[in-house]
């Protein structure tokens, strides 16, 4: 699950740059040989997160993978004075988010400056310790709320939600938790809340058939991350073969071992 997460977030910060790479000595690596640009950036990124190791990220041409190496180094590590490295605000609060829940540590929560991100800090932490508790650091009524039904997995705490995208989205995280298909079919109204619980589900299942629900049927959109993300999950290879574009699936060929 860990590494669906960072492949969410590999894909989130495609959009993003900027990150300062320190000088350091020069270190060989397998991923050298590797002709495509891309290809050889995502497998020094990987084995970095292997070894962790900050010298192989230095070796990324991209910006954005480059930042993305180090939350990875980062949270192996649970060394925060790598996500200072990082220039992004948002890959930065990625970045302390990601050691945090690595560490099981709600305290460096606090460091994160943009809402959504602490906010999601706190709930990560209160899923894996069992502590819906954590969940009051949320300011917001609503956002505490979605936080408590999800670490609870109590599908009614959602009902009291007000705000329409809120209790949506809090369906789709108790869905996920719970693996409850039934939840995306008899609680979700909007298409696009709907193909989205389908495809956490399909993930948290690893369940290929549950993508071929999902009503937007491009590849570059939810389902090709779904079949991405179940590939990923099953460390299925042959999965990527059937994804209909091409970035998806080179995507996907790289991130599954």
């Amino acid at each position: 699950m860990k590494k669906i997460l960072f492949l969410s977030l590999v894909l989130g910060i495609l959009m993003f740059s900027g990150c300062k790479v320190p000088e350091s000595p020069e270190i060989s690596s397998k991923c050298d040989t590797l002709i495509f640009e891309l290809e050889k950036d995502f497998c020094y990124e990987k084995e970095a997160s292997e070894q962790l190791d900050l010298r192989l990220c230095n070796k990324i041409s991209r910006p954005e993978i480059i930042e993305s190496c180090y939350m990875q180094v980062a949270r192996g590590k649970h060394d925060l004075g790598i996500c200072d490295m990082i220039v992004n605000e948002r890959n930065k609060d990625e970045c302390f988010r990601g050691v945090a829940v690595e560490a099981e540590n709600e305290n460096i929560c606090h460091h994160i400056s943009l809402n959504d991100t602490k906010e999601n800090c706190y709930l990560e932490i209160g899923r894996i310790k069992d502590d819906s508790g954590l969940c009051d650091n949320i300011d917001d009524s609503d956002k505490r709320l979605l936080c408590i039904a999800v670490v609870e997995k109590n599908l009614d705490t959602c009902e009291n939600i007000l705000e329409e995208k809120q209790r949506q989205t809090c369906f789709v995280g108790v869905a996920e938790v719970k693996q409850d298909l039934s939840i995306c079919n008899d609680k979700i109204g909007e298409q696009d809340y709907k193909d989205w619980c389908y495809n956490v589900v399909a993930v948290t299942k690893q369940e290929i058939g549950i993508c071929d629900m999902i009503a937007d049927q491009n590849w570059t959109g939810m389902k090709g991350l779904c079949y991405l993300g179940v590939a990923v999950a099953q460390n299925n290879k042959s999965i990527c073969d059937d994804i209909g574009d091409i970035s998806t699936k080179n995507l996907c060929i790289l991130s599954v071992d």
